[in-house]
């Protein structure tokens, strides 16, 4: 997806020499897991903060930086440059952008509370599988949908995760 496509969601966008029509090629908020041609989002967490990783992530070669502080973006930085109020909302947005809105395609069921979580999610599934709906569950065992079954590491997966399956 072209930059200019994939940021134009955002006010502030300084492009900083880098062309706005290069195609992003991954989106990621995690520095280890940028290469060429990635869009880069700087999330505060409870332990650390991405946006000091910047000066790693500009030399990994991320073609555009998505944060809430500029004064960490390192000087001699040329990709662009986009300043937001809340990075984390940004990742959400940007993700469904990226990977063409998947969600749009779904109808999804929410189940929330303290006890009877799993239970309640698989007996929907059984339910709507033996209806020939198609079902797939996000849960704190798995995830799966048909025969496709991925790991979980966190009950709600990340939003980059949750667009790309």
């Amino acid at each position: 997806m072209r930059l200019e496509t994939l940021l134009n969601i955002h006010g502030k966008i300084d492009w900083r020499g880098v062309d706005p029509s290069l195609q992003a090629q991954s989106l990621c908020f995690d520095s280890r897991k940028v290469g060429q041609g990635s869009v880069f989002v700087a999330i505060r967490g409870h332990s650390s903060d991405g946006h000091e990783y910047l000066p790693q992530v500009a030399q990994s070669g991320a073609v555009a930086l998505v944060v809430e502080d500029t004064t960490k973006v390192p000087e001699d930085y040329r990709g662009g440059v986009v300043e937001v109020l809340d990075s984390r909302l940004s990742l959400q947005v940007l993700s469904q952008r990226f990977y063409g809105e998947p969600g749009n395609e779904l109808t999804s069921i929410a189940v929330t509370g303290t006890n009877g979580k799993t239970s309640t999610t698989y007996i929907i599934e059984s339910l709507l599988n033996s209806q020939k709906h198609l079902c797939g569950v996000i849960g704190t065992i798995d995830h799966h949908i048909a025969e496709k079954v991925w790991p979980t590491e966190l009950t709600t997966p990340d939003p980059v995760t949750l667009q790309s399956r």
